[in-house]
């Protein structure tokens, strides 16, 4: 969460694309980190690269968000925020 909230301040100032590509890698490298946890012992493994996986979805989530919605005329935002929020949830 505080990941998605300094990104919505930052987002003015860097190119969307920027924070996309460092999120889906930070992604990534969690999900590599889940994959390789260890059968014993592995909570605090597992417990930290799901921290940074927090982190690299806070990376995605505003800026798709915020392109989604920026091309839409006021009158389709809400109808599209529906459907966001469905495909997202399915995703």
């Amino acid at each position: 969460m505080a990941t998605m909230l300094a990104v919505g301040y930052l987002i003015d100032k860097i190119d969307h694309r920027a924070f996309l590509i460092t999120g889906m890698v930070i992604t990534a490298t969690a999900f590599e980190l889940i994959a390789r946890t260890p059968p014993q012992g592995g909570e605090i493994w597992l417990a930290a690269a799901s921290a940074i996986q927090g982190i690299g979805v806070g990376l995605l989530f505003t800026p798709l968000s915020t392109l989604a919605y920026s091309s839409l005329g006021a009158e389709l935002r809400t109808d599209a925020a529906g459907v966001y929020s469905l495909l997202r949830q399915l995703g």
